[in-house]
């Protein structure tokens, strides 16, 4: 039941909003961690309001590791001991920071050759990104993750905005977390949707979501539409389908990456390119691995029937980051 999700806004920048949502189960989780700051800030506090903490989350999940949706992640591991899930592409952005500097994070200022905004950025990125970290389980396409008492998420793929992003349908209720998979007409006024990994996936992800027979919709933004001067993050069926449906009008008319859009590219970043994600992986797992289980327990430890693999789970354990090809 809808009771059970509390929806927390996470406030950044001068006009920006992202969207965590704590899932009320037998294996309380938090979907998105916000930045470095968030955790700390209006997540604790709405946590707090719901008569919980932190320290009793028992699995983070993550709907793509860009920053403002993983960046605190290492403060809520702090906090709760608990285990972070995230998409098998999205493994990189948590343990190589490197892997945003050199990604989305800075396309737009290196597409346009700025030097000084890109080296600003790097220096910056620390404050709202937490420590490098390993992932205690890597998610595939139909895995579903058992919550215990009916709440079962299921992860589905939706590239588009980035190549590592999911949605989590809960089919038992019809709630569907649609992360930035959809984008309206963008999270900010004038700004546009975003699309780093390219249209035509974007476009896909949309139409997959939108069979659904969801009865909620939320979003991890509060994105735009051009029928109304409202910003929602929350849909009931009808205006749900209404926003999926614009977002892919949107996505095929003029929605794109940022590189393409200041360099006329052609909408695909490198962020996760698969030579991307070859080539930096095993170095780093190498290096970090000695602290895989160090820095947080499994998923689900304190949790009765902890988030077993329903269908094609995999851990980092035993295996590199190159095997998520």
């Amino acid at each position: 039941m809808e009771s059970r999700i509390e929806p927390i806004v996470c406030h950044y920048g001068a006009a920006g909003r992202v969207m965590a949502y704590y899932v009320d189960a037998p294996c309380p989780t938090l979907i998105d961690t916000g930045g470095a700051a968030h955790p700390e800030g209006p997540i604790r506090a709405a946590l707090q309001a719901r008569g919980t903490d932190l320290a009793a989350l028992g699995a983070i999940i993550n709907t793509h590791g860009h920053w403002d949706h993983a960046g605190g992640n290492a403060a809520t591991v702090a906090a709760s001991g608990a285990g972070v899930l995230i998409h098998e592409f999205g493994a990189p952005l948590l343990f190589d920071h490197r892997a945003h500097l050199d990604g989305y994070y800075t396309e737009a200022q290196r597409a346009l050759e700025q030097p000084a905004l890109v080296a600003a950025q790097r220096a910056t990125f620390p404050t709202i990104f937490g420590a490098e970290m390993v992932p205690g389980r890597l998610l595939r396409d139909g895995d579903r993750m058992d919550l215990g008492a009916g709440v079962t998420l299921q992860a589905i793929h939706v590239p588009g905005h980035s190549e590592d992003a999911i949605a989590l349908w809960w089919e038992q209720e019809g709630i569907l977390f649609a992360g930035d998979a959809a984008q309206g007409t963008g999270s900010r006024p004038g700004a546009g949707p975003l699309y780093f990994a390219s249209i035509a996936q974007a476009r896909a992800s949309i139409a997959r979501l939108r069979a659904l027979p969801f009865r909620t919709l939320y979003t991890s933004h509060f994105f735009g539409r051009t029928s109304t001067m409202e910003r929602a993050a929350r849909y009931d069926t009808a205006e749900g389908r209404a926003f999926l449906d614009e977002s892919s009008r949107r996505a095929r008319s003029g929605g794109r990456g940022v590189a393409s859009g200041a360099a006329g590219g052609s909408g695909r970043a490198d962020l996760l390119a698969p030579r991307t994600r070859r080539d930096r992986a095993s170095d780093r797992q190498h290096r970090l691995g000695s602290r895989r289980r160090s820095a947080h327990r499994c998923p689900g430890q304190s949790c009765p029937d902890p988030l077993p693999a329903v269908a094609g789970d995999r851990a980092l354990s035993g295996r590199t980051a190159n095997d998520a090809e």
